[in-house]
């Protein structure tokens, strides 16, 4: 969703609305050992994950460690992430765009369908 909101930014017309940041965040668990990793996509269209840390609940230190990482994430998605989102999504509301076949699609009227077609 984030990379149909960017696609749909570049062709307003005005060009000082920020891109919505696509940083993904994800822990993996398995008994006592946490993995954190960091997932994002250049502008290539090539998808890039790294490790962020490898945290041991055996040690103390590391113990409290992914409630930490959580909830900056938490936080983050709830203060910068959720005011870049909320810029784009007023941009949006304010339109035009360049193109004319460049809008999204909004939500569809309850009781009505969307037609399908399946590319060849």
């Amino acid at each position: 969703m984030a990379e149909k909101l960017n696609r749909y930014v570049d062709g307003l017309n005005r060009s000082t609305v920020p891109p919505v940041d696509t940083t993904a965040f994800s822990m993996a668990k398995a008994g006592s050992e946490a993995r954190l990793f960091v997932s994002w996509k250049k502008g290539s269209g090539k998808h890039y994950t790294q490790q962020i840390d490898g945290l041991v609940a055996y040690r103390p230190e590391h113990y409290l460690l992914p409630r930490t990482f959580v909830r900056n994430v938490v936080e983050w998605g709830q203060t910068t992430g959720l005011a870049q989102v909320g810029a784009v999504l007023e941009a949006v509301l304010k339109g035009p765009v360049k193109g004319s076949h460049n809008t999204m699609e909004g939500p569809t009227e309850p009781g009505t369908r969307r037609s399908l077609r399946r590319r060849k």
